[in-house]
């Protein structure tokens, strides 16, 4: 529904190409930082709590499982749903309606099972497709309004005799500052496990956990983690005291907390600051019919499966598995204990 957005975005900056292309409306640059600080703190919390999955839910393979039901239901959704869902709700919308499944995911992991965490990760992959795919078309609609106004304001300079500077790319840009800002996340999400987590008594290390080094780092690093030869919590208060993955309760519950305050003021920053970018009412394309959009999916499912023979798609197969595998070692095996 959004033709007209999809092509590049150029406009004319002097010297200071990228300062001037974001200072130019004060608006664009609070909606463009507003919604990478939005993605930050929401997936801060995610990249969190996923790193830590194998660990906390290692009894039955359940972290692992959830991970893997997690990125099994983006597929579908990114093909389904997030069409659906940008043609009848826009990018805004679209997107809190998305963070407000990743909150639920949270909520469900404060008591994990295989009743909470497998539905609450199903829900985080339908969820999440639409979320990145409204976040590309709202940047889009950002570029699209940068790029008008630049063009006004290079034809008054012309008309003053002004020839402008060269042209900058306007959507590369906005992407670039979004995800300097988003993929710090890994950072900042571990930063608070860490902090939360760590044993600070007798030096760092707690009686539980005596024969751990304070020093242990990577695949072994768990201040949480009896070592080996120590003794099991025997008496009833002591077993009460533990949370999930054998962590003591109070700090599961306070990371937990963590991760979910965080989650929430990001569903703030998105509904308060950014700014819906919906085109007008006179130019909102003719909403399809429910026969129609049956069409344009199976037409979209169609061109996504003549995708699997293009040759030049086949020779990024082997990198899209690299990533695959890459990730699914970093949080599945490296921070499992």
């Amino acid at each position: 529904c959004q033709r007209n957005l999809a092509r590049p975005f150029v406009v004319m900056a002097g010297s200071s190409s990228g300062a001037r292309l974001l200072l130019s409306s004060p608006k664009i640059a609070r909606n463009l930082l507003s919604l990478s600080m939005s993605f930050l703190l929401m997936f801060t919390s995610y990249q969190g709590l996923a790193s830590l999955q194998s660990s906390i839910n290692s009894v039955g393979g359940l972290g692992t499982a959830g991970l893997a039901v997690t990125y099994a239901c983006v597929v579908p959704s990114s093909l389904l749903v997030s069409p659906l869902a940008l043609d009848w709700l826009g990018a805004k919308r679209t997107m809190l309606l998305g963070m407000l499944g990743y909150v639920i995911y949270f909520l469900l992991s404060l008591a994990p099972g295989w009743a909470t965490i497998i539905p609450g990760s199903a829900l985080l992959g339908l969820c999440g497709a639409p979320l990145w795919a409204g976040m590309s078309l709202y940047t889009v609609q950002l570029a699209a309004i940068a790029d008008a106004e630049a063009a006004a304001d290079d034809k008054g300079r012309q008309n003053n005799g002004d020839k402008g500077g060269k042209k900058v790319a306007t959507l590369p840009v906005f992407f670039g500052v979004f995800f300097t800002i988003v993929t710090s996340c890994n950072i900042w999400g571990n930063l608070i496990s860490y902090l939360t987590l760590v044993d600070r008594s007798d030096g760092g290390v707690s009686n539980s956990t005596a024969a751990i080094s304070n020093f242990s780092c990577g695949y072994r690093f768990c201040p949480a983690k009896p070592a080996a030869g120590a003794e099991a919590p025997t008496s009833d208060a002591e077993v009460e005291a533990l949370g999930p993955g054998g962590l003591p309760a109070v700090k599961f519950y306070t990371l937990m907390s963590c991760f979910i305050a965080t989650a929430v003021v990001s569903v703030l920053v998105m509904f308060f600051l950014v700014d819906r970018n919906d085109p007008p009412k006179n130019e909102e394309p003719v909403k399809a019919g429910t026969q129609q959009q049956v069409s344009q999916l199976l037409e979209r499912l169609r061109k996504a499966l003549a995708q699997l023979v293009d040759p030049r798609q086949l020779l990024l197969v082997p990198l899209t598995i690299n990533a695959g595998l890459s990730q699914a070692f970093s949080l599945g095996d490296f921070t499992e204990v």
